[in-house]
């Protein structure tokens, strides 16, 4: 008989749009899964009363998808979505370090040009 748990390559994207709405960055209702690695189904179900007191739906049905899943499950796609977040803010940082230095060569003298091309320099 085929398993009827979830399976995490599904899952993540799920959590990866929750954590994208505005309020939930931190990890909203599920803060102790995602940001503090709290996976046992007593940690998944205080998110879970927390979403509904809330009235956060999203979260709560995240947390009914996860309580499905094993313990190993649910460890692994949040070691996944904490590695995603780490590489989406690195990127965040790599790209802001390339603007901060394309803007401290800019100066009012300089044409549209010469700015596309330090851009592109800079790796845009």
């Amino acid at each position: 008989m085929k398993s009827k748990r979830p399976l995490s390559r599904e899952v993540l994207p799920l959590l990866n749009d929750y954590l994208e709405q505005p309020g939930n960055a931190m990890g909203g209702s599920l803060s102790l899964f995602v940001d503090q690695a709290h996976c046992s189904v007593a940690d998944i179900s205080f998110c879970k009363q927390w979403a509904l007191d809330i009235d956060d739906g999203w979260a709560v049905r995240l947390c009914d998808i996860l309580l499905l899943m094993t313990l190993t499950q649910r460890t692994k796609i949040q070691k996944d979505l904490a590695a995603g977040r780490f590489m989406r803010i690195a990127s965040a940082l790599a790209r802001a370090e390339k603007v901060e230095k394309v803007e401290k060569e800019i100066s009012p003298e300089f044409t549209t040009d010469e700015l596309v091309k330090m851009a592109h320099k800079a790796g845009f």
